[in-house]
Order: C-alpha cells, then structure tokens, then sequence
C-alpha cells in the first residue's frame, strides 16, 4: 500500500540520519533520532537498530602512548569507564581493568589485573531497590572469596554518613570506617583476629570537607594523640592558610 510504502522510506530517511550522527561519533543524538522514529512509526526494525546501537557502542575516548608503553580508556555511549588498558612498549599487558553497569548506569561488576603485583581480582556490587550499595563481593580469578564489604547508612542531625565493613575470606571484620556524604573519612577503627580494636582515628570536618580536629588511639602500644586544624580562604573558596595545633 501506499502508507506501507511511505513508511518504508521514513524508515530509510531515519536509519540514514542516524547513520550520519555515528559517522561523526554522536552516538546520543543517532539514538534519539532512532526514539522518534519509532514512536512516529512503530517499526520493528528501527527498534532492532537502535537496541543493537545501545548494545555494541563503544566510544575510545583517550589513547595516549609514549616511550613507556600505551594507555587507552574505553567508554559507553553514556560516558561511563568500560575498560582501561596498559601495556608496554613492547606490547606486553602491564594494568587492565573492566566495568559493567545496570540499566541505571550504576557500576554491577569491576575486574582488575596488574601484572607487577600479580593481583587479578573481581568485584560484584549488590544494591538496595533506591541503588545504594549494600555489599561488594571480591573474587579471585579462580572465583574464590577473597573479601566483602557490607555498607549501612545513616542520618543524624540533618547529615547523612555510610558506615563501612571490611571482611576477610574468613569472615573475620578487619577494619570499618565512616563516611559522610562526600565520601570524606570520619572515622576508622583496625581490629584483630579476636575482633579486637587495635587503632581508632576520628575527623571532625567544616562544612568543605576540611579536617578541624583529628585524634588518634593505639590501643596496642597506649599511644594517642590530637591535632586541630583552621583555616583562612580566599575569595573563591580555596584555601588562603592552613594552621596545625598538635596536642599529644
């Protein structure tokens, strides 16, 4: 029929039009031009284009090279790390690390290699239904346990913080630190083997993040300590004089 034949040649116009937007890398706007033409037209092949788009799209933001070998970082079409790659000048690979993400763009698993350390581990991240990360799994490269960590959340006084566990292979908790919402250390406590606290440091911050007081405890060796910190800025927010008061 006429309409099916018209259709037809929309469909055509769009394909070329988003074709024309992944020439020039703009994977965004070949997308966007692929959503309007399938809620104009509801063509099933459209639909199939695009999903492969989304699917196999990856964009080689940086490659840097140099006498010491070669640096690449690979990104998803929504600009999020899927791979790092380091290699030397021999080609031999020295880093390489690995990201996948769910639908909200929220990191689901990292895997990591360094060939001069020899550690070859993975990571699983699981959420709660809001995509806060209730847990992280590590793994070998052989799939054996190699640590988890179990994060809880928090608001008092108006001010949200993120407690987190660090557990060994044998669930034996080795240290846990607190968090407030800008990912700045409020506090860290190192236990032992009999879940005994070994070391305990706590930060009091303004509200930039800046430290103002910090104080320590080695409960092994009886030793504390206290520093105050303050601060003149400029203008613009940075830091014009930093001054430590040390009480030990």
């Amino acid at each position: 029929t006429k309409e099916a034949s018209f259709i037809d040649k929309k469909v055509t116009i769009y394909m070329s039009l988003a074709d024309s937007y992944l020439a020039n890398e703009d994977v965004s706007y070949a997308v966007q031009v692929l959503n309007d033409a399938i809620s104009e037209t509801a063509d099933d092949a459209l639909v199939e284009y695009r999903d492969k788009i989304i699917e196999n799209t990856i964009i080689v933001a940086s490659s840097y090279s140099d006498e010491s070998g070669t640096k690449e970082s690979t990104y998803d079409d929504a600009g999020n790390l899927i791979k790092y790659i380091y290699k030397d000048s021999y080609g031999r690979l020295l880093e390489e690390s690995t990201y996948t993400y769910n639908d909200a763009y929220e990191i689901e698993q990292s895997s990591f290699y360094n060939r001069e350390t020899g550690e070859q581990y993975t990571e699983v991240y699981i959420r709660d239904d809001s995509g806060r990360v209730l847990e992280v799994q590590a793994m070998d490269a052989m799939g054996n346990p190699l640590y988890y960590e179990k994060f809880s959340y928090a608001m008092k006084n108006g001010t949200k913080s993120q407690r987190l566990d660090h557990y060994n292979a044998n669930d034996v908790l080795e240290f846990s630190m607190v968090l407030d919402e800008d990912d700045n250390l409020l506090e860290y406590i190192s236990f032992d083997e009999e879940g005994t606290v070994l070391t305990q440091e706590n930060y009091t911050r303004d509200k930039k993040g800046n430290v103002l007081e910090y104080t320590y405890y080695d409960y092994l060796l009886q030793e504390s300590g206290r520093e105050k910190y303050s601060y003149t800025y400029h203008s613009n927010g940075e830091i014009a004089k930093h001054q430590a008061y040390g009480e030990n």
